[in-house]
């Protein structure tokens, strides 16, 4: 993947610095001589991508990055005028001996009018802004990361001492339930914890992990609950972001007092259609919220950073909140 991007970088690169290339003979086309044209664009050309670098490699990192402002703008000053000069020199010396010392006179005030500071003040603001965009991109990443490794290493408390309560309960009864519930919660933990180091993971090991923890929470109640499960059976090899999905179903569960036997429910759907993934949840609301109820929020706030961050243009989420139901539709356009 980082092969690709620095090939994609490499070829974006070559393109943007050609177009400017081109931009400056037709700009700085003044003299009607060809062989100078071409060269007063290169020249500025080069001084554009010493600014460009000066910039990059030195300004931004060592005081804008900082919030070392003042200095930064001393810096830019500092290395304009002094590219200005040196470029304008250079074409000076080349209109010489090009057109002869007749023609240079006519390049003379431009030295004094910073005849280049424009393509270089140009080049210098459209580095630092493509620069901030690819910080504040990988700040987000890794703040994302940050967060997808904090809810590795934290599975839902209440759910996980729920399901070792009704698991002791089982052994105390000596149910032949007991071995393959605890089998469950501790693949659920595994994955958790080492399988979803990966950036995409199966999404077969995705259900699977659905499956479990659907399981387990319907062990507390022995006369079921109000739970309608369609999942794929078959994803094949569809890839997809770990933990993407059981935010939305954690909450429906939380949110929706499924062990109300008359009122609460939970419907969930999961299919995958021409390499879409689609899924559809929804839960009952209860008419009194209980405090916990009405707090929260920040998993799927989570959720939806990382959607945006992973599938830029490739997802589509649909959260609706009515005063009886709470539904979310998502789609994910994926490969195998």
């Amino acid at each position: 993947m980082n092969v690709l991007v620095n090939k994609r970088e490499k070829r974006l690169q070559v393109l943007l610095w050609g177009g400017l290339w081109f931009l400056f003979f037709w700009i700085y086309s003044d003299i009607g001589n060809p062989f100078y044209d071409v060269g007063k664009a290169l020249m500025i050309g080069v001084g554009s991508m010493v600014a460009c670098s000066i910039n990059l490699n030195h300004l931004i990192p060592r005081y804008l990055l900082p919030r070392k402002y003042l200095y930064y703008i001393l810096g830019l000053v500092a290395t304009i005028t002094l590219l200005s000069l040196i470029t304008d020199l250079i074409i000076y010396a080349w209109v010489i001996f090009v057109a002869g010392r007749e023609k240079s006179f006519e390049l003379v005030s431009t030295i004094f009018k910073w005849h280049t500071t424009a393509p270089f003040i140009m080049t210098i603001i459209a580095s630092s802004l493509w620069q901030m965009a690819i910080h504040n991109r990988n700040m987000q990443h890794e703040q994302l990361s940050m967060e997808l490794r904090l809810l590795k290493n934290q599975i839902n408390p209440h759910f996980l001492f729920n399901s070792l309560n009704n698991i002791y309960t089982l052994i105390l009864l000596k149910s032949d339930k007991a071995p393959e519930n605890l089998m469950k919660l501790s693949r659920m933990l595994r994955y958790v914890i080492y399988e979803c180091s990966e950036e995409k993971v199966l999404l077969s090991s995705e259900i699977a992990h659905i499956r479990d923890y659907l399981d387990l929470v319907l062990l507390k109640d022995s006369e079921g609950l109000n739970l309608h499960a369609d999942l794929e059976s078959d994803p094949g090899s569809v890839r997809v972001a770990p933990m993407i999905f059981i935010t939305f179903i954690e909450n429906a569960f939380k949110h929706g007092r499924i062990e109300d036997l008359e009122n609460g429910w939970v419907d969930l759907k999961l299919k995958v259609t021409d390499g879409v993934i689609i899924f559809h949840l929804s839960n009952s609301i209860p008419r009194t919220p209980s405090t916990e109820e009405r707090e929260g929020g920040i998993g799927l706030n989570n959720v939806k950073r990382r959607l945006e961050v992973i599938y830029p243009d490739k997802h589509l989420l649909e959260i609706d909140n009515t005063d009886r139901e709470f539904r979310v539709r998502l789609e994910i356009q994926t490969e195998s």
